[in-house]
């Protein structure tokens, strides 16, 4: 057997459960893990809140952005939206199920059919192509703020792939001009708050009750004070000649409807305020 190299015992080792995550840069594609490999406290904070949609997982993302701590990342997700060989690569807004989509909003790679000619396809670097060169789109009224535990190596290129500089920055001056949610979610992960704790007020967060839920999942705590709050309460062992609330009979479930939005997490900030 060959002599080990003297130099190879220098070489630190990393501890059990501590080794680095990937070092992602903007303009690098990494993958979306899917949602059935997400952690409880994962699949809680980001895909119960609806921060991020659940069909976005299992995509390759390009990076848009990132926290100065590298612990969040702006992504966008590159999708076939279900074009292949079956219909022949019919391009996404010439499907019914996206007919709701603006025409104009989504971007083609180097292979994939365009919307029109007004913009140009988007290449990666070193003239490296998807596994899907048909079907590589991004839609950009949909980027998404995520935590770097969902993220990890795209692992079907045989090689580690990263966006051509001039087409980077041509989808994210598109971006910048057209999409609203990007320009938002750019200033959350720029500022000094903890972009995932931020209150949500438009329909693309998706907060509401299954937020709600959550946050009682993980506090332990009883709405009992804040629903039906002007409800008149009835002594035990009286009644009150009404019908008893859905509250009362549902095996002391209560009624999220009466709560209110919320603005953070009832156990405190699990994030650290980004600096």
């Amino acid at each position: 057997m060959a002599p080990m190299n003297d130099l190879s015992n220098n070489k630190p080792r990393p501890q059990r459960g501590t080794a680095p995550g990937p070092k992602w840069q903007v303009g690098e594609i990494a993958f979306l893990k899917p949602a059935s490999d997400f952690t409880v406290t994962e699949q809680i904070e980001l895909l119960e809140t609806g921060r991020v949609r659940d069909n976005a997982t299992g995509h390759p993302v390009i990076i848009l952005g990132r926290s100065d701590d590298s612990r969040y990342f702006l992504v966008t997700t590159v999708s076939a939206y279900g074009s292949g060989i079956d219909n022949d690569y019919l391009p996404p807004w010439e499907q019914r199920v996206h007919s709701h989509k603006d025409v104009r909003s989504f971007r083609s790679f180097e292979g994939s059919a365009k919307p029109d000619d007004k913009f140009p396809h988007l290449r990666l670097a070193d003239n490296k192509m998807w596994p899907k060169p048909k079907t590589s789109w991004v839609y950009i009224q949909t980027p998404t703020l995520v935590s770097a535990s969902v993220l990890i190596y795209y692992t079907k290129s045989r090689c580690r792939l990263r966006m051509a500089p001039e087409s980077l920055h041509d989808l994210l001056g598109h971006m910048e001009a057209k999409s609203h949610l990007y320009r938002k979610l750019k200033a959350e992960i720029s500022g000094v708050a903890d972009p995932l704790a931020r209150k949500c007020t438009d329909k693309s967060c998706g907060w509401g009750k299954k937020e709600q839920v959550s946050r009682a999942k993980i506090s332990g705590r009883k709405y009992t004070n804040n629903i039906n709050r002007n409800r008149r309460e009835v002594p035990r062992g009286t009644t009150s000649g009404a019908p008893k609330s859905r509250t009362e009979v549902t095996s002391g479930r209560p009624n999220l409807s009466n709560l209110s939005k919320v603005a953070g997490w009832s156990h405190g900030n699990r994030f650290a305020t980004l600096s």
